[in-house]
């Protein structure tokens, strides 16, 4: 709509990461300005992430405080719908260690966030410098937070009931019986009869287990936990008035006298990753101590950590009573304190933090003491500033200096935060990312798609390749690869590339291609079940008329160098009009489809021969020799004889070189060891584990895990040519497999082949010569990411 006329009102959405009426980035950053905006004549729509949003009837769109991957497809959606987009922040989210049990770093996902937005709006000047030194070229406009009075804590509150009553998570666009028909038909042109009949048992078993219920069972508690959090917010101002109940128990509290005067503090405990919250109340501890020799005072503690209260804060030499925190609780309780104190540690985080709780004190008559803080100089002369015991004197030494600061500070408070100021703010910042939007990107020559996380080595050095030559490309991730693995988003910032987050239920539709795209190069694309993201956006760009290729991701790769009773050569098919091959066409299984064939370009294999070596030393003396051993043993390729000869070898190998340290590394999608083996796992002080699901492990890829090996034993893998071109040396796990195709590396068939392999591993740094000839064999020599590159857009 982009109304920019000052005689028409705007219509402007704002997303937030939850409708909790206790999330204070909501009332403050998003409630707040849509009450005021409202009451200027303009239009809110007030939603989350998961909900459906016609975002063409909307003027702007406003992000609150949101890092999910759902947010950054929503912007990346209201950018290709011609909607400006404002990322509303209120946290220094640069400090180390903030939201590290996120999904996706909030640092990181901001990063990409900002190659979409046309404005962000911060709290205060100094989060405004420190988001300007990470994103010198946002446009930063400082809006504080506003004043929550009761008449407009009551307008809060009705318009976020009315927002929960209208959420609407959205669904999965084209689902239905018709689409899992399609599903199915996907899988038999795929697989044989065996597969399907296995997948079908396997569905209705879950109905027998734990888990299918844990999950029926918190959709219903989600729900009616959804029901609880409405009602509550209808009770809300009617059980402002309650008194309130300490949740310490009596003995456990300092009893102070009925007529004692109540000192409040009130706030979030604190985090690990900054110096603030309840802890700031140490900072005065002395302070503290002297008033209570001089007056009758309570120190009231309203916040959400009742064990830091009673080890730190009641030990203090002063009355104290602690209170569970609630906006219901705050109210009533500022309702009879005599003066409100708000410590800070002014350290990088703290120093960012708004004058909110200052202004709502103010504003609920308290008196304020406070350590100065930029956010605070509106309000100078009407609250003490750093003597907390000047401070504390004054007030509780007259009521009429309580009275005349507060009556003061309501004046500034209101000329600097009040509605109106709040309300034009927001309409002069929106108004400027209306007029001044980012303009669309070029229409991108090349698009690269990724599904699985081991789509990014393949494809990387050919993106690399377009970014050196200035070819405007994208890169399309389907969310799934995103969730799992947030080290993707932090890969591509190296290149200064913010990739499109696609739901695979969306491929069929979303985004559209341009006249002007000239290829699309997946990486695992073919007719079986795993790939449909891949296959459908390929088919899609096919009906476009573009250049569609796709490579060969793994040396044992299905449809193309690969069969076996499910996954017959035969059976895969590929959409792409070209598939490049790592080797020659005699790499080929001997029974590929003619088609197949037909469509395969030998061209090499685009993966760079990495030297990173990956820093274990605080796991692994720098000085121990570390063999690597893979397994990719969740396949339906191997029984149990050979899962069992597996570990037996590892377990014989540990007794027999205790001197050594063997890392087992579990294919990161197959999670055999860590995740499907249910018996005990080999167990060894030289035996170290890899789960590719833990955060200590996944900053770590394969390439930097060779880097740190001295050999390399795997099942039949992908990681044995990886491991080849490193020259390291390599032996494959075969039991009673044929493996010819892996010639000449040696192949263990028995117990005492283990042994050998590893008494063979010579001393010398120079690569293994049955390595290297394997290469050579098997993957053709040149500058295959740019040969590839010239392919596609010539």
């Amino acid at each position: 709509m982009n109304n920019l006329q000052n005689e028409q009102s705007l219509v402007i959405g704002w997303c937030v990461s939850s409708l909790s009426p206790n999330v204070a980035s909501v009332r403050y950053r998003a409630l707040l300005p849509i009450v005021a905006l409202e009451a200027a004549g303009h239009t809110c729509h007030l939603f989350t992430n998961t909900d459906h949003v016609d975002l063409s009837s909307l003027d702007a769109l406003v992000i609150v405080k949101d890092f999910t991957l759902e947010a950054y497809q929503l912007i990346q959606r209201a950018k290709a719908a011609h909607v400006p987009v404002i990322f509303d922040l209120c946290d220094n989210i640069f400090v180390e260690g903030y939201g590290k049990h996120s999904a996706n770093a909030p640092s990181e996902m901001f990063s990409a966030i900002t190659k979409y937005i046309d404005a962000v709006v911060v709290t205060t000047a100094p989060l405004a410098n420190a988001i300007s030194r990470h994103a010198p070229d946002a446009l930063i406009n400082v809006i504080p937070d506003g004043i929550i009075q009761s008449d407009v804590g009551v307008a809060i509150d009705a318009r976020l009931l009315a927002a929960r009553s209208r959420a609407n998570p959205r669904k999965a666009s084209g689902g239905g019986i018709i689409n899992k028909l399609r599903h199915k038909v996907r899988v038999m042109g795929g697989a044989s009869l065996r597969t399907l009949f296995k997948k079908v048992i396997k569905r209705w078993r879950t109905l027998l287990t734990l888990g299918f219920w844990q999950r029926r069972v918190s959709k219903v508690l989600a729900h009616v936990k959804n029901k609880v959090a409405m009602a509550a917010i209808r009770r809300h101002h009617a059980a402002a008035a309650a008194p309130a109940i300490s949740t310490v128990p009596r003995e456990e509290q300092t009893v102070a006298s009925p007529n004692a005067a109540r000192l409040l503090w009130f706030g979030n405990h604190g985090a690990d990753y900054a110096d603030f919250g309840m802890m700031d109340l140490l900072r005065i501890k002395t302070d503290l101590e002297v008033i209570a020799q001089e007056y009758d005072v309570e120190l009231v503690v309203i916040s959400n950590n009742r064990e830091k209260y009673l080890t730190y804060i009641k030990p203090i030499a002063i009355a104290s009573r602690y209170i569970e925190w609630t906006p219901t609780i705050v109210e009533a309780e500022m309702s009879k304190a005599t003066l409100a104190l708000i410590p800070n540690s002014r350290d990088e985080f703290s120093i960012c933090k708004s004058a909110n709780r200052s202004v709502h004190a103010l504003t609920n008559g308290l008196p304020v003491v406070a350590t100065s803080t930029p956010s605070l100089s509106p309000l100078q002369g009407s609250i003490c500033i750093d003597d907390f015991t000047a401070g504390m004197r004054r007030y509780l030494s007259s009521e009429q200096n309580s009275a005349n600061d507060v009556s003061f500070g309501n004046k500034l408070a209101m000329t600097h935060f009040g509605p109106k100021v709040i309300s034009q703010s927001w309409i002069d910042t929106i108004k400027n990312a209306i007029a001044n939007a980012r303009t669309e990107k070029p229409v991108p020559q090349v698009i690269f798609v990724l599904n699985l996380i081991q789509d990014v080595d393949v494809v990387l050095p050919v993106i690399t390749e377009a970014d050196k030559r200035g070819i405007a490309f994208e890169v399309w991730c389907s969310s799934t690869l995103l969730k799992k693995h947030p080290r993707v988003l932090s890969i591509f910032q190296d290149l200064d590339t913010s990739p499109v987050v696609l739901l695979e239920s969306e491929a069929k539709r979303l985004p559209a291609f341009s006249s002007s795209t000239r290829a699309l190069l997946t990486v695992t694309e073919t007719n079986l079940a795993p790939h449909v993201f891949t296959r459908t956006l390929t088919e899609r760009a096919n009906k476009y008329g573009l250049m569609t290729a796709t490579l060969q991701h793994g040396f044992e790769n299905v449809g193309l160098t690969y069969s076996d009773e499910i996954h017959h050569v035969r059976k895969v098919t590929f959409a792409a009009k070209k598939v490049f091959l790592w080797g020659p066409l005699g790499t080929l299984h001997p029974a590929v489809k003619p088609a197949t064939r037909d469509k395969c370009v030998p061209i090499g294999c685009p993966k760079l021969v990495s030297q990173a070596v990956a820093n274990l030393d605080h796991m692994i003396s720098p000085t121990a020799t570390v063999i690597g051993i893979f397994e990719n043993l969740h396949w339906h390729r191997y029984d149990e004889a050979y899962r069992q000869f597996f570990i037996e070898g590892v377990v014989s190998l540990a007794e027999r070189f205790p001197e050594m340290i063997f890392l087992i590394k579990p294919h990161q999608a197959g999670l055999w060891l860590t995740r499907r083996y249910k018996r005990d796992k080999p167990v060894a002080p030289n035996i170290l584990i890899v789960d590719p699901e833990k955060s200590e492990w996944q900053r770590f890829d394969i390439n930097q895990l060779l880097g740190r090996m001295a050999a390399v034993i795997t099942s039949p893998s992908t990681v044995a040519l990886d491991a080849a071109r490193r020259g390291l040396s390599v032996a494959v796990v075969a039991h009673d497999l044929q493996l010819d195709q892996y010639a000449p590396l040696p192949r263990i068939n028995t117990i005492n082949d283990w042994i050998s392999f590893v008494v063979s591993i010579g001393t010398s740094s120079a690569p293994d010569g049955r390595s290297l000839e394997f290469v050579k064999r098997t993957v053709i020599e040149g500058p295959a990411a740019s040969n590839i590159l010239d392919y596609l857009i010539s």
